[in-house]
């Protein structure tokens, strides 16, 4: 076990939890209508350094602890996007390519479960693990059995997860349990800093314990209020009227940026603090393969428009640095070595699929519908491997060993959103598009 490291990595949370209460405050929300679904995340802190990562799929990783806990390991089913203020495979938020969308926010009353037979994980790393793995919040909740957030990890935070179907959860650990919101126990949409039956108390009964602008209560009520009163015929755009709401929850010169995660479009839109133009992403621009390299951007950049095109390979300096902005004061020579971490992951390899089906209409899933998937890929291609059709479910399929090529029957969900759709064989990966 490595106690100084601990102690030093203890010391930050301490300070940064008896800063002003608007150092950790943070607001993440869903605006979901028919035909628009954006999550608006402010960061409030007292610093602004992060990298906007690129995650590759089909990468191996053991969870970075700092104690003798038995760490988990996964392989990546998705490429993601995140937004990372502490260092490459640490993020606060970010989505994933089957459109699932996590963010984290601190909580000082979470007390994350005491050691069992499940394998650990931070509390940042788990954003990463879930978009590593998940295409849907019922994913998402299934993993607690597989591992838990350590609870000698001194960072609290409690989540907002949505996927593709507009289903969103908030997943909290209080007294050590897993407890969450979603669907009818969940009537609005967003998470601040309280404890989210509290929050939405605070909101059913008009009752506000802390008029002030730094207010968690107030945050969530402003949040709510706004999502109540959207009206896409009179409030223009999701994106914009999201952005909307996050200036309306905003801390000032402490939100250091904003974001609205757009699911259906697999964008991401941002500002920051210093800079208000608005930049994004196509995630349909980056190349997830992990035969390429991982690139990343300072989300500081002075730039405005697409900005794909302005993303950098990722160096351990480029890592580095960054984590020595996040510790500050704590920027030590021992501490540094946090920056080889991505190192330890590896690449497995990456095969594309060739699928073939029938055209499926977004606007014509009024209840669950059949489809058939023609799968096949190069030399590669094992069709007798799993199976993962991210927020399909897969009722049969048969093999033709002599086309090597593999027929899943599959159902797709009723009210499933227009967007791409990730297909997973074992280590090869493809995509089916949902049509409008």
């Amino acid at each position: 076990m490595n106690y100084q490291r601990l102690f030093l990595l203890g010391c930050i949370i301490i300070i940064a939890t008896c800063l002003p209460q608007l150092s950790h405050a943070c607001t993440t929300f869903c605006l979901d209508t028919p035909d628009e679904l954006v999550v608006g995340k402010n960061f409030d802190w007292h610093t602004g350094d992060a990298l906007i990562v690129v995650n590759k799929r089909n990468v191996t990783k053991t969870a970075y602890l700092w104690t003798g806990e038995q760490p988990a390991c996964w392989t990546s089913k998705y490429g993601s996007v995140t937004v990372n203020p502490f260092g490459r495979e640490h993020p606060f938020s970010g989505m994933n390519e089957a459109g699932l969308v996590v963010s984290g926010m601190g909580l000082s009353a979470a007390i994350y479960p005491a050691p069992d037979s499940r394998p650990a994980i931070s509390h940042m790393q788990w954003i990463q693990y879930q978009l590593d793995n998940a295409a849907t919040v019922e994913h998402v909740l299934a993993s607690n059995v597989e591992l838990r957030i350590s609870n000698s990890d001194p960072g609290k935070l409690h989540f907002l997860v949505c996927d593709s179907t507009g289903n969103c959860v908030t997943i909290e650990f209080l007294d050590g349990v897993l407890v969450y919101h979603t669907q009818q126990t969940m009537p609005v949409k967003a998470l601040t800093n309280s404890i989210y039956s509290r929050a939405l108390e605070y909101w059913e009964n008009e009752e506000i314990p802390v008029p002030d602008v730094y207010s968690s209560a107030q945050r969530f009520c402003t949040a709510a209020e706004m999502l109540e009163d959207y009206d896409p015929a009179t409030s223009g755009l999701a994106v914009d009227y999201t952005f909307d709401i996050l200036t309306n929850v905003s801390l000032g010169a402490y939100t250091q940026w904003s974001i609205a995660y757009d699911i259906l479009n697999r964008r991401i839109n941002f500002h920051t603090v210093n800079n208000a133009n608005i930049r994004y992403v196509d995630m349909s621009s980056f190349d997830f393969s992990c035969l390429t390299p991982v690139r990343v951007l300072d989300i500081q950049e002075d730039l405005s428009g697409e900005i794909s095109g302005n993303f950098i390979d990722y160096t351990y300096e480029i890592n580095r640095d960054l984590i020595e902005k996040a510790y500050v004061s704590f920027a030590l020579k021992e501490e540094a070595l946090d920056a080889g971490y991505p190192e330890t992951t590896e690449c497995m390899g990456a095969y594309a699929l060739t699928i073939r089906h029938r055209k499926i209409h977004a606007s014509k899933l009024f209840k669950p519908r059949r489809v058939v998937l023609k799968i096949s890929g190069d030399d590669d291609f094992d069709m007798y491997s799993r199976i993962d059709l991210g927020p399909l479910t897969w009722r049969k399929a048969s093999f033709n060993r002599k086309k090597n090529r593999l027929k899943v029957q599959a159902i797709v969900p009723a009210g499933l959103r227009p967007g791409i759709v990730p297909i997973l064989v074992g280590d090869c990966f493809g995509q089916i598009e949902v049509l409008p």
